[in-house]
């Protein structure tokens, strides 16, 4: 069912980037910006306060700095962004075979309670792995020149 949803909005924003290229950036800027904000606040602020309305606000938050980021810098932006979250996913999906990867309400309740064991070296690796398949997805699309739009929307940059 995951894939499948995964799938479908996959499918979806690809179109809209195709489409109406803005847009869809700003949504896929939206979204990674959501999830940094949950990242931000599973790992860091829930140590400091932990209630909802700092989950939403770190997650509201991060999807208009990132909803913004890509809308202003789309040349870049999407570059990283593609790179980031497919090497998050990938390896995400790797963790869900090996195991060993923190289960995130797991670690809220954790912390919560003040049961917090720690995070086994297992993470760390995936988070290397992550980082690691992220910057060779830049240097991939940086290589291929997707940086100057040399395509069909360069004349929309001119009309906008």
């Amino acid at each position: 069912m995951t894939l499948l949803i995964g799938l479908g909005l996959g499918i979806f924003v690809g179109f809209l980037i195709k489409k109406v290229w803005r847009t869809g950036i700003t949504i896929l800027g939206c979204a990674a910006g959501f999830f940094v904000g949950f990242v931000l606040y599973t790992f860091i602020l829930i140590q400091f306060v932990q209630h909802v309305g700092v989950l939403i606000a770190s997650c509201g938050v991060g999807a208009l700095i990132f909803g913004y980021l890509a809308y202003k810098f789309d040349k870049h932006i999407i570059i990283y962004l593609t790179s980031f979250i497919g090497a998050y996913a990938f390896i995400r999906g790797i963790s869900m075979f090996a195991g060993k990867f923190p289960n995130e309400v797991f670690l809220i309740q954790q912390l919560q309670n003040n049961a917090f064991d720690g995070l086994g070296w297992e993470f760390y690796v995936y988070m290397i792995a992550v980082f690691v398949l992220g910057v060779l997805g830049c240097l991939h699309q940086f290589r291929k020149g997707y940086h100057k739009h040399d395509d069909e929307y360069d004349g929309y940059y001119k009309a906008a």
